[in-house]
């Protein structure tokens, strides 16, 4: 059981309309009425009466309401006094970001937030990007820093969320140079090129398998590794396992050591952006002082 379901419940309960919770939840009307389901079934027995017009609750319905109000609402009173606690009364801004980026972009403008702002206090957290999203949302954070490209776009409330482009980066096509020697020639043939790949879920899979089918190589890409770690695709990249599209701000001291090379493939580099979230509302002196910061060091990339 979920407390997001208990919450679309109390939604439900305050507007006695499908529609209108499913939009004060942000979510889809089919997708909220499965998490009212899913929670009936939790439950054990039907907690909304739909042989009415409009619906309404049934008694166990109106008992459930009574006690999921009063739990919802010390839940979230212990999770504000929690988070209170953990960035000291609003002294610390929380940041979340994707493991690639913590290891490569997020300590340099770290650094130089520290040259800038000393007194700064900032707490990191690495995620994906959905779950970055959903807890910037929750106020389970203050600002959000991720890739987006074409195929992973991010639709969030503009009036809502405030988004700044930090720096622009791209995936290229990188491998050892004893698989490069043994690849077949990639702009022509129909021979399986062997190819790392991202999950289908990550930001990156979706940017770079797009980028592929809309290539010559499409229909050609024999992937023999997938992950959702850019790190653990370094790791077989470099392991000479196939060929890769990596963030070059990972890979930039491998190809200057010569540990892989640039591949010259149909797809070209994939551009990417890399974004800064926060909410609008969210103008606490740590979490101005940190946004601040960084676009300031991003600027000066």
């Amino acid at each position: 059981m979920h407390l997001k379901w208990i919450e679309d419940f109390i939604a439900y309960a305050e507007t006695r309309s499908f529609t209108r919770a499913a939009q004060q939840r942000n979510v889809t009307h089919p997708a909220f009425g499965r998490r009212i389901k899913a929670l009936e079934g939790w439950v054990g027995v039907p907690l909304i009466d739909r042989g009415s017009f409009p619906s309404t609750l049934t008694p166990e319905g109106e008992r459930f309401l009574e006690v999921a109000t009063l739990v919802a609402g010390e839940l979230t009173d212990v999770r504000s006094d929690l988070r209170r606690r953990r960035t000291r009364d609003g002294q610390v801004a929380t940041f979340a970001t994707g493991r690639t980026l913590a290891r490569t972009l997020f300590p340099i403008l770290h650094a130089k937030l520290g040259l800038a702002r000393p007194k700064a206090q900032l707490r990191l957290l690495t995620t994906t990007v959905h779950d970055g999203l959903i807890m910037l949302a929750d106020d389970a954070v203050d600002l959000l820093m991720c890739y987006a490209g074409q195929g992973a776009s991010i639709d969030v409330d503009e009036a809502e969320y405030e988004r700044a482009l930090i720096a622009s980066e791209a995936l290229v096509a990188v491998a050892t140079a004893e698989f490069s020697g043994s690849m077949p020639a990639l702009d022509k043939g129909r021979t399986p090129v062997r190819i790392l790949a991202y999950s289908d879920h990550m930001a990156l899979g979706r940017v770079m398998r797009g980028a592929i089918a809309r290539s010559p190589l499409n229909g050609r890409s024999d992937v023999v590794f997938e992950t959702d770690m850019a790190e653990a695709l370094h790791d077989a990249a470099l392991q000479g396992l196939g060929l890769a599209w990596l963030p070059q701000r990972l890979v930039a001291a491998d190809i200057d050591a010569g540990r892989l090379v640039r591949i010259d493939t149909p797809v070209g580099d994939i551009p990417l952006e890399i974004r800064f979230y926060r909410k609008r509302r969210n103008r606490g002196r740590a979490v101005q002082a940190v946004w601040q910061g960084f676009l300031e060091a991003a600027a000066g990339l």
